[in-house]
């Protein structure tokens, strides 16, 4: 893990957690991982209960107003040894949360509407999800894009998703470039 004044890389990160388990936080000055495992009295949005359906989102990200980025998943692989369908790729933390999945391979595990609006259908004015590139048995079927995303879920074409590749997203005046970094 490379972290530097409000900026992180993740490379190579192995993330093994259990139902509840997330990355969240404000990417600017606090993304952490944390264990939650309170699944009884638990619901999501659509009135499913924490272990009938629904075991867990990937990001909560807490993005600050103003800020360009928040959560960026790249080239990651996620598997899940859970029911078909039952994980989210991630719920706002607040209204102005970010999150983007750009060539990720999507386990089975992955919900077919991808997202969750965390209950407050104001949510999906204000966040910012996307993907790009998903592939695998949790992606949106192939050449019928997002036919099974909720409508406030953006697909971006390869040129808006440049933005989020390392070199546009890491780049600053002082050169660091941990994407070169070998091993």
């Amino acid at each position: 893990m490379l972290y530097r004044r409000g900026q992180g890389c993740l490379h190579r990160l192995r993330h093994h957690g259990q139902a509840g388990y997330s990355l969240y936080g404000a990417p600017s000055n606090e993304s952490r991982a944390k264990g939650a495992e309170s699944r009884t009295s638990c619901q999501d949005s659509r009135g499913r209960r924490w272990g009938e359906r629904v075991n867990g989102y990937i990001a909560a990200p807490s993005t600050l107003p103003g800020q360009k980025f928040g959560f960026v998943f790249l080239g990651c692989r996620l598997e899940g040894d859970m029911a078909s369908g039952s994980t989210y790729l991630g719920r706002p933390w607040r209204g102005t949360a970010k999150a983007a999945f750009v060539d990720c391979e999507l386990g089975s595990h992955i919900a077919p509407e991808g997202w969750d609006n965390w209950g407050k259908p104001e949510n999906e004015a204000s966040v910012e999800f996307v993907e790009c590139g998903s592939h695998g048995p949790g992606a949106p079927a192939q050449g019928i894009p997002f036919r099974k995303r909720l409508p406030w879920v953006r697909s971006l074409n390869e040129e808006e998703a440049f933005r989020f590749k390392p070199a546009a997203l890491l780049s600053g005046s002082d050169g660091w470039t941990p994407w070169e970094s070998s091993g």
